[in-house]
Order: C-alpha cells, then structure tokens, then sequence
C-alpha cells in the first residue's frame, strides 16, 4: 500500500498541525505552488515552520528598512470560516521594538502572497541525497554554522539536536534572540520530524532576512576601507 504523496513529504506534519495553519496554507497555495517543489523524491529539504504564534511577530522588512517611524511588525490571522483565510493586523512599533498600536488590516490577497513566499523562501534549506538515498545536510547535526535558504539568505546555525538555535540575518543585525524547535502545545514534546524525503523543525520564530546591504555595512567600518573604495571603482 503506498500512502498519497503528500503524506511522504517533508511537508506533510505541517498537514495535520493545529498550530501551523498560516505556513500549511502558504506551502498549499496553488499560485506559489511550494507543495509541487517539495514534492520532490530526489531531493532532501529541511523545512523550517512558524508556528502560528511566531507568525504574529514579523518585522515587515519594507517598513523596517524606512527607518525607525516607519516600522510595522505584522501579525498574520487564519480564519477558515472565510474565503480568504489569511489576512494581515499591522502594528506600529513602539520605542523597544515591539507592537504597539493596531494601524490597519490587509486582506490583499497578492500582498500576502509576497511576504508568504519570502517567508517560505527563507525558510526551506536543500540538503544532499546520495544515489543510494541516503540523506544528508541535515541543519541540527551540528557540523554547519550557517547554511542558505532556498531564497539565498543566511541562516545562522547553532547548537545540534534538541539544542537547535536558528537566526536569520535580521536577527542577528536587530539582537533578536534565536529561533528554536517549538514544542507541541499539548504533548510538550519537541516538534521535529522525518518525512522520506527530509526533515521538518516547527519554530517558535519567524527568521527574519536583514534590511541592511553589504554596501552599507562596508560604508560603516573603517577597517574596510580599502576594499570598500576598491568595489566603488571609478563610479
């Protein structure tokens, strides 16, 4: 007896999660169709999931990069009672960085396609499938610091196993705390995963990619001086 493909996948514990219906819905949407590109037999994927509530909390980079006025954390809602069932509550931010006051809510279907499958993007890493099927690159065996997502962003890695500590690149800029494995909010158990063609972490954040260019960077170091002017050329 063969199970359906979708129980076989990487994605599939995302399926019958209670608490990762807004990632379950980004991964089964038909426009950004991740669900076909994690189909894949051939390939081995760590799937990386917010959880709900890690969903509640994520820094809009578009707004964030505006300076400090301007920033908006979004919390992203699902209601399966509506034909849209993600929408979007965007918050301002306060002095400490956190949510402050209710602005507005977005129900634009297209604009939360776009944050979703960035969301996505950041968090999917390939790893290695010999001809064997033997599977490798897995992201908590504790032999890489960082790794790139499918999107190309950075992902800083820390610990093994149980003591998995994940940190996207705005996380690091911003002194945000790693993200780790959630735990299942009714067994209490660590919620990760093996799938037949990788392995899914549950994480109680959201990665976050920076909103700082390397040119920038380089710009405010002194001690790279030298190779900053050299990448300016003549321009």
């Amino acid at each position: 007896v063969y199970p359906p493909i979708d129980y076989q996948t990487v994605y599939a514990a995302s399926m019958t999660n209670s608490h990762s219906r807004i990632m379950n819905w980004a991964l089964q949407d038909k426009e950004m169709k991740f669900y076909l590109y994690l189909r894949s037999m051939e390939n081995m994927y760590n799937l990386l999931v917010p959880t709900d509530e890690a969903l509640q909390n994520y820094r809009d980079p578009i707004s964030w990069a505006k300076g400090k006025s301007q920033r908006r954390i979004w919390a992203f809602k699902y209601d399966e009672t509506k034909d849209n069932p993600i929408s979007i509550d965007v918050y301002t931010v306060n002095e400490n960085g956190q949510k402050d006051k209710l602005e507005r809510t977005i129900t634009d279907k297209p604009i939360i396609r776009n944050r979703l499958n960035d969301i996505c993007d950041r968090h999917i890493v390939v790893g290695e499938m010999d001809k064997e099927g033997n599977m490798s690159g897995y992201i908590d065996n504790g032999t890489k610091s960082f790794a790139q997502s499918k999107g190309g962003s950075s992902i800083k890695i820390q610990g093994s196993g149980d003591n998995l500590r994940l940190m996207g690149g705005g996380d690091i800029e911003q002194g945000i705390h790693p993200a780790q494995i959630a735990h299942h909010p009714t067994t209490g158990q660590l919620e990760r995963y093996d799938a037949d063609n990788g392995r899914i972490y549950f994480l109680d954040k959201v990665l976050q990619d920076p909103i700082s260019s390397v040119k920038t960077i380089l710009s405010k170091h002194s001690e790279y001086t030298d190779f900053y002017n050299l990448l300016l050329g003549n321009s």
